[in-house]
C-alpha cells in the first residue's frame, strides 16, 4: 500500500472515531419517543403529626393545640424560641421518585398579626417523634434549610411554599421544621392553623414519577464540585460541569458537548439530535450530549459509575439515555447548586435544561 493510501486510511479512521464520540450514543428514533416523566402524578398528603415546642415551657406538649407557632425573643433571653413541627408520609408507589413539592398552610385568622419576617423551612432527619410527647427538650435537630416563606404574611393567608425535590428520596416519612432565622430577635411572632384548627391541617403537594432503571434518587447522592466538562476538542463550556469518578469509563473519559445554549443551537441540524422533538416545543434553555470515550477512540456508553452533571441556570432537568433506542425521556431529580441545576445520570446521554412550569 503507498505512503499515500496509508495516510488516508489513517485520516478517515480518525474521522469515524470522532464523528462516533460526537454523535449521541444512541440514534434517535425518527418519531417522537415515549415521554415517561413529563407526564407526572400529583398527590397532596397532608400532616399525620403537627406541634409547636416553647423553649419557656421546654416539657410542655402543644401536639392537641390549634396554633402552630413560630417566634422568637424580643430580646436576648426574654421568653424564647417557639419552633413548630411537621411531619408527612410521603406514601407515593415503590419505585417512584419526587420531582416537586409544594407545601400549603394556613395563618389563623385569630390571635396573630402576621409577619413582617421570613419563615426558615428546615429539613428535619427524626421521624420518630409523635405530636403526643413533643416538646422542646426532645425535639429533634432541625437540619438544613430547604426554602423560605416570603415575608410578609398576613391574617387568614394560604401560603405556597415550594420544596427542592432533593428533600425527598421517595416514598417515606418526611419531617419539617419552621423556625425563624438562628440569631434574629424580636417581638413579630407567627400563627399557622394545625389540623385540629382546621381540617386537614399543613399539607404537601408532591409530583412524582417513575424513576428510570439505574438512577440514583437525588438525596442519596452528594453532589461533589463540577469541574468543567470538556469537549473532544479540550474546548469547556461554563454551562455545563461535572462531577465524574474515576474509572468510570476505564482508560477513557467523559467528554460534554454543548447542542444548544441559551435557547439556540449554532448548528440547526442539532435539535433533531435531541430524540425527542417535543423538547423543543416546551422551550430548551441548554442541551449537551454527555459521552465517554476510551483511549483507544471507542464509544463507552455505559458508564462504570454515576456522574453528576450540572447545567447553568435553573429549570426542569431532562435527561434522555443513551442506553435506550429509541431514547425514553425522563424528568430527573435535580438540586441547584448556586447558579447550576444538577442531576445523578447513570449512563451516556443527551441532557436538557427546559423551563420550569409556569
Amino acid at each position: 500500500m503507498s505512503a499515500f493510501n496509508i495516510a488516508w486510511v489513517r485520516a478517515a479512521i480518525i474521522l469515524v472515531v470522532v464523528a462516533l464520540a460526537g454523535a449521541p450514543m444512541a440514534l434517535a428514533s425518527t418519531g417522537a419517543p415515549e415521554r415517561v416523566a413529563l407526564a407526572q402524578t400529583t398527590t397532596t398528603f397532608c400532616v399525620t403529626d403537627d406541634a409547636r415546642v416553647e423553649e419557656a415551657s421546654p416539657t410542655n406538649n402543644y401536639g392537641s393545640g390549634k396554633i402552630l407557632a413560630i417566634d422568637t425573643p424580643s430580646s436576648v433571653g426574654a421568653l424564647g424560641l417557639v419552633h413548630t413541627y411537621l411531619k408527612f408520609n410521603v406514601a407515593i408507589p415503590t419505585g417512584n421518585i419526587v420531582t416537586g413539592a409544594t407545601l400549603h398552610l394556613q395563618v389563623r385568622t385569630t390571635g396573630t398579626n402576621g409577619t413582617n419576617y421570613s419563615v426558615n423551612v428546615h429539613s428535619v432527619a427524626d421521624t420518630t417523634w409523635t405530636e403526643g410527647t413533643l416538646n422542646w427538650n426532645n425535639r429533634p435537630a432541625m437540619g438544613g434549610v430547604v426554602a423560605s416563606l416570603p415575608a410578609p404574611l398576613s391574617i387568614g393567608q394560604v401560603v405556597s411554599q415550594s420544596l427542592p425535590s432533593s428533600a425527598f428520596s421517595g416514598p417515606g416519612l418526611y419531617s419539617l421544621g419552621l423556625a425563624y432565622p438562628a440569631g434574629v430577635t424580636h417581638s413579630d411572632g407567627i400563627d399557622f392553623s394545625s389540623k385540629e384548627d382546621v381540617s386537614p391541617g399543613p399539607c404537601l403537594e408532591v409530583t412524582y414519577t417513575l424513576a428510570p432503571a439505574g438512577t440514583v434518587p437525588a438525596a442519596h447522592y452528594a453532589i461533589e464540585p463540577a469541574q468543567l466538562c470538556a469537549d473532544l476538542t479540550g474546548q469547556t463550556n461554563p454551562i455545563i460541569r461535572a462531577s465524574v469518578p474515576a474509572g468510570t469509563v476505564p482508560n477513557g473519559n467523559v467528554f460534554c458537548r454543548v447542542l444548544a445554549e441559551d435557547g439556540s443551537f449554532p448548528n440547526p441540524l442539532d435539535s433533531a439530535r435531541l430524540g425527542d422533538p417535543g423538547l423543543v416545543q416546551y422551550g430548551v434553555i441548554h442541551a449537551v450530549d454527555v459521552f465517554g470515550v476510551t483511549a483507544t477512540g471507542q464509544s463507552y456508553p455505559d458508564f462504570e459509575f454515576p456522574i453528576t452533571v450540572c447545567l447553568q441556570g435553573t429549570g426542569r432537568f431532562i435527561y434522555l439515555n443513551a442506553l435506550n433506542a429509541p431514547r425514553t425521556t425522563f424528568e430527573m431529580p435535580a438540586a441547584v447548586q448556586g447558579d447550576f441545576t444538577c442531576a445523578t445520570i447513570p449512563a451516556a446521554g443527551t441532557i436538557v435544561l427546559i423551563p420550569a412550569l409556569p
